[in-house]
């Protein structure tokens, strides 16, 4: 089933409450690693400093654009306050923190 607010405008210099849930309602973190591999995305993905994955290759960094002001994270969702600088870098940020997650969790 379709989520209820499918249709977001993406306008720079705005703030966005981002959630996401588990499929039926499932846990999206089964430890505490789990947990605390999630929280270290963000440090990847909002470093101050280029992080560089295990071949060298450095992860986008969206420190700057993308300022992430509060977060809640249950065992079968989170919910993340988030200030957007340019138009399109949430869904970038996003979509690279979550692949990474889900690559990780599988």
């Amino acid at each position: 089933m379709p989520s209820r607010n499918i249709i977001r405008q993406d306008i720079e210099d705005s703030y966005y409450h981002v959630y996401l849930r588990g499929a039926s309602k499932q846990k999206i973190y089964l430890d505490q690693a789990d947990k605390q591999k999630f929280i270290s995305l963000f440090a990847r993905y909002l470093s101050k400093k280029k992080v560089l994955s295990s071949m060298g290759v450095a992860y986008p960094n969206y420190r700057g654009s993308i300022d992430l002001l509060a977060y809640c994270f249950m065992d079968n969702h989170f919910h993340l306050f988030i200030h957007q600088e340019k138009k399109g870098d949430l869904t970038k940020f996003m979509r690279s923190m979550l692949t990474s997650y889900v690559r990780y969790f599988n």
